[in-house]
């Protein structure tokens, strides 16, 4: 009797211990893998329009552009450049000259209309967070610099009764420092905040082409001084001034970055 009951628990144990069991519910988290790599892919950035920051002397406003070449993650080969359908000096200058005759420097005053350039750009650091209920949101912090060429000219007659008037003051050697924030919006579509020194000489040695040799009193013109685009003998004697007291300073064009990009 007590051996049938020794086996009868036994078998009641095996069945017990061979019976499924239960598995408690876990929450599972998907998470993206890794940010969408950069490596090798092209980034066309249009910002539609740059506004200057510090506009004490001088007022520009443009619409440039990009073309990044991300050869690594973190470092890529870029192409910029543009156009300011704004430049001119600022109502402070128009004081100056309206109130109290006093001209600015050249070193303050010289604009910039148009540059094109070649650099680099870094990528110090990035990652990623949740933009709502939509999915992941990816962003990275930008440094660049670059280096190129680009058109200035000097206003000869400010605006008054008439439009103001521009001498060309030709090409020069512009350079180009930024920083600021890169978010990515899926893999093909980014936006870029940034803020940019464009840095340029301020030293005059042409207007329109002509020298200081050119413009004094009973010379002739060399080969290139184009003395009809001068409306009047007030803007060739600001002309005259400019080339005569050349300066070596050099002039900082801060100004706010605001686009879009395409990455392919």
């Amino acid at each position: 009797m007590l051996v049938s009951t020794l086996v009868a628990l036994a078998l009641t144990q095996t069945a017990t211990s061979d019976a499924p069991r239960s598995t408690p519910a876990v929450d599972v988290h998907v998470i993206e893998a890794r940010t969408p790599s950069m490596a090798g892919r092209f980034e066309v950035t249009v910002f539609p329009a740059v506004a200057q920051l510090n506009g004490l002397y001088t007022q520009h406003a443009g619409t440039l552009g990009q073309v990044t070449w991300h050869v690594r993650e973190h470092f890529g080969l870029m192409v910029f450049g543009g156009g300011n359908w704004l430049s001119r000096e600022s109502a402070f200058n128009g004081e100056l000259i309206g109130n109290a005759a006093i001209a600015p420097q050249t070193a303050a005053s010289l604009l910039w209309t148009w540059t094109t350039m070649a650099g680099v750009e870094v990528t110090p650091f990035y990652g990623k967070f949740a933009l709502f209920d939509v999915g992941l949101a990816h962003f990275s912090f930008v440094l660049n610099g670059a280096a190129g060429v680009g058109g200035t000219r000097h206003t000869l007659l400010p605006e008054g009764r008439q439009a103001a008037t521009y001498g060309d003051t030709g090409t020069r050697f512009m350079a180009a420092l930024g920083a600021g924030f890169r978010l990515g919006l899926g893999r093909h579509v980014a936006v870029r905040v940034e803020v940019r020194d464009v840095v340029y000489t301020a030293r005059v040695d042409r207007v329109n082409g002509c020298t200081a040799a050119d413009l004094g009193a009973g010379a002739t013109p060399g080969a290139g001084c184009s003395l009809s685009t001068f409306d009047s003998a007030a803007e060739v004697a600001i002309a005259r001034g400019l080339v005569r007291t050349p300066t070596s300073d050099v002039l900082h064009s801060v100004g706010a970055y605001a686009g879009v990009s395409v990455v392919f």
